[in-house]
């Protein structure tokens, strides 16, 4: 049996060599190319002459592409007139050759039908998963949107050219193929699943538009309000994230809507500053007013540069920092002269808060507190403060 094989394969390497063609000094034959790629096909060990050979016989019909704008150009138009129109506007805007450069073929009666090639690209895509080879299996599939010989298996190709495109990680190609997809299917649960893997992978916001399109068209479609809503958390637009998801759970009450508006209200609740509440000085000091808003990177009359790392301990270390430094008309500073900011000092210490009482009885006298050094965060947080 073994011997049997040999001469099998003898004979399939023989064949091979006698369907050889010079495709650079004699007019090739497309029947004899179609043969030789199917014998190729069941060798492993001719896989890269597979891939030459093939890719010349497609040539007779496949478009070329040359740059990655025509990539683009052919992932976008549905329609191969259209396709073939914007290859050659972007060739001749970037004043290249505008005709693709192909072989010369004799006509004869063996020439394969369009059926019979589409089954020999069939086993090729198989080849390149196998192989993977994704980055030609992309390049081969998009080259067959140029093809009007392949116009009738038009929507395999979209879905070939989605999958090459996802395993080649480029979500912006495979964004317009699944988007179209959705649009003639927008009940297919697994659709939208891939669409928004792409939308995640992609580095582009297209999405959004389309999204809030398709919506007005579809205004109850579930997962179309539930992606509307996620862009809106996303981007911070919390009350209209937070509609989105109570009206779809009034539609349908899931678990995971539940969710959805629990977190929408934490990212809502978290917007509130406790920085703004009260007045921060209330001691006569000579350098801050009383029972006022101070305006400053730390208080209540900027929550916007409020930080979490501010702590009681580095507020009034900051406070402090700002002492000897000159009010210049800032809201609620005031410019006492050294005379009276010591005359203030010497009376601190018999001050009474009306709520607290004696301060100086409040305070802790021990030495071991008295001198905590300043840790270098905190110096960095009394460097940050700035009046506003």
């Amino acid at each position: 049996m073994s011997d049997f094989e040999h001469r099998l394969r003898r004979r399939g390497d023989e064949a091979i060599a006698v369907l050889t063609q010079d495709e650079k000094s004699e007019l090739l034959d497309a029947g004899l190319l179609y043969e030789r790629c199917l014998l190729l096909c069941d060798r492993v060990e001719h896989r890269s002459e597979l891939f030459v050979i093939t890719q010349l016989l497609f040539s007779r019909h496949f478009a070329q592409i040359r740059t990655h704008e025509e990539l683009r150009a052919l992932s976008t138009f549905n329609r191969i007139s259209k396709r073939r129109a914007a290859l050659k506007d972007i060739r001749v805007a970037s004043g290249g050759q505008v005709e693709d450069i192909r072989p010369s073929f004799i006509d004869g009666s063996r020439v394969p039908t369009a059926e019979q090639e589409w089954q020999l690209f069939t086993k090729l895509v198989n080849v390149c998963f196998q192989e993977k080879r994704f980055a030609l299996l992309q390049r081969l599939v998009f080259s067959a949107q140029g093809s009007e010989r392949f116009a009738v298996f038009a929507k395999q190709l979209d879905i070939y050219c989605l999958i090459a495109s996802f395993h080649n990680r480029d979500s912006n190609l495979a964004y317009n193929f699944i988007r179209n997809m959705v649009i003639k299917d927008a009940d297919c649960v697994r659709l939208w699943n891939f669409f928004n893997i792409h939308v995640i992978r992609g580095d582009h916001c297209r999405h959004n538009k389309f999204i809030m399109r398709l919506l007005t068209r579809r205004q109850n479609h579930t997962i179309l309000s539930l992606l509307h809503a996620n862009n809106c958390l996303v981007s911070g637009t919390y009350k209209y994230a937070l509609n989105e998801y109570m009206a779809t759970f009034k539609r349908e009450p899931e678990p995971m809507l539940a969710f959805l508006i629990g977190v929408t209200l934490c990212q809502m609740a978290c917007q509130k500053f406790s920085a703004k509440k009260h007045s921060l000085v209330t001691q006569p000091n000579g350098r801050f007013q009383t029972q006022k808003k101070i305006c400053l990177s730390i208080s209540g009359h900027h929550p916007e540069t409020w930080q979490p790392s501010w702590s009681i301990r580095t507020a009034l270390l900051a406070l402090i920092a700002f002492m000897p430094t000159p009010g210049n008309g800032t809201i609620g500073s005031l410019d006492y002269t050294p005379h009276e900011r010591k005359q203030l000092a010497r009376k601190s210490q018999v001050w009474e808060c009306d709520v607290c009482g004696k301060m100086a009885d409040q305070l802790d006298r021990s030495t071991d507190n008295s001198n905590t050094p300043i840790t270098s965060d905190e110096s960095n947080l009394i460097n940050n403060v700035i009046f506003k």
